[in-house]
């Protein structure tokens, strides 16, 4: 067995099981088409090679685990360190100072490494790395172990622990933590200090950062960051917010809600109940239970339309003017129904001229005509009021009962 030094330097020599010498320099020209180092003597495998960030080769000295079923596993720098009841696959890897404990189990080509923690199912071309911590595997159940396989990565000081699953080409790093029974897999990340846990499931290309606490269904585009809480995910219920939805500042989304589409929460916003939430909406303050959105605003709405007059509603959707202009008929139209009319009629078969029919912008025009037509009618509102005041003002009586009060003019008269 190699000699176990802390620290492999380009000049430092090496003592095999062999007992021959060698350094890092010498066994460079020692490496088999496996990428494995051999002494130069005797030909013993001695150590294997990884690539860095830049694609250059990294030399680690080092020798395969002994399986805790005594078979030969996969390779652990010199520098590492692996629990006696760990199991290594055989293409799989431990170097640098990672530490691999308990019964963990590390498979397929899957590496371990820099100062990361592991006592858990890593398997896959996954790797676990920088300050990570992957861990809480029970000794003899895989189902409670926290599992990290395909392309995911853990890193920085990320943890994921419990049995929550990290898969596919996710990614964990930061300050994040993934626990319970939570899942994070497709091109999702989760980073900062976020926290995943319970049942959630984080997917596709959706991204929970900040101080955010997730315990639902996040997919899509999807985006949860700042203080924001989107949790209460159950077997008959689950706040899910998806498409390029965010939810932000300090907003909580819970119950059986659906944010999707374009829409935003933030602020101090309180979305549950079976609320949804789409399109280009945005939610800034304020709580919405299941059913209240869309009945208040029917009721707002209604109560408004009932108040505008006719004329400041277009002619064909009776509903306020967008984007008004004065069509060659003389009458007032949004523009978007006008085109509508026109390309109607042009469906039918119908001539029209576009020098009679066709639409002039005249914005500054109407819009004098429209200010004109409400001042008279404020004026003329205003003018019944004063006179309804000064005929029906009332004080009250020493009994404080109210009375008329006399008019001057009247006492003058008398």
């Amino acid at each position: 067995m190699v000699n176990q030094q802390k620290k492999q330097s380009q000049g430092q020599s090496y003592i095999s099981d062999c007992k021959h010498r060698f350094s890092i320099p010498e066994i460079r020209l020692h490496v088999i088409v496996n990428k494995n180092i051999h002494c130069p003597v005797c030909r013993k495998e001695v150590g294997f090679i990884t690539k860095n960030t830049r694609g250059n080769d990294i030399y680690h000295v080092g020798n395969r685990h002994k399986n805790p079923d005594n078979t030969l596993g996969g390779w652990v720098s010199i520098t590492s360190k692996v629990g006696e009841n760990a199991t290594i696959g055989r293409n799989a890897k431990v170097y640098e100072n990672a530490n691999v404990y308990g019964s963990a189990i590390i498979m397929n080509n899957a590496e371990v490494y820099g100062d990361a923690n592991v006592s858990a199912w890593i398997a896959g071309d996954a790797q676990v790395y920088g300050n990570a911590k992957v861990y809480e595997r029970a000794t003899n159940r895989i189902d409670q172990s926290a599992k990290v396989y395909g392309k995911a990565k853990i890193y920085d000081n990320a943890w994921v622990y419990g049995k929550s699953k990290v898969y596919e080409n996710a990614e964990v790093y930061g300050d994040a933590i993934v626990k319970d029974d939570a899942k994070v897999y497709g091109n999702a990340q989760i980073k900062e200090n976020a926290n995943v846990y319970g049942d959630a499931i984080i997917m596709d290309n959706a991204k929970v950062y900040g101080n955010a606490n997730v315990s639902a269904w996040i997919g899509g585009d999807a985006k949860v960051y700042g203080n924001a809480k989107v949790y209460e995910r159950t077997t008959t219920q689950s706040a899910k917010v998806y498409g390029k939805a965010k939810i932000y500042g300090n907003a909580w989304v819970y119950g059986g809600s659906k944010i999707y589409g374009n829409a935003n929460v933030f602020g101090d916003a309180k979305v549950y109940g079976n609320t949804k939430i789409y399109g280009n909406a945005k939610i800034r303050s304020g709580s919405i239970e299941s059913g209240q959105l869309s009945q208040n605003l029917q009721k707002s709405c209604q109560k408004l339309m009932d108040n505008v007059p006719l004329q400041l509603r277009d002619p064909i959707t009776l509903d306020l003017y967008e984007d008004p202009v004065v069509a060659g008929d003389g009458k007032i139209y949004s523009r978007s129904s006008a085109r509508r009319l026109i390309s109607n009629r042009t469906n039918m078969g119908v001539r029209i001229n576009r020098g009679e029919i066709g639409l002039r912008v005249d914005r500054i025009k109407q819009q004098k005509q429209l200010q004109q037509k409400e001042k008279q009618q404020i004026k003329k509102i205003k003018s019944k009021l004063q006179k309804f005041k000064k005929e029906h003002q009332e004080i009250p009586d020493q009994s404080g009962r109210y009375k008329r009060k006399k008019n001057k003019t009247h006492e003058k008269q008398r």
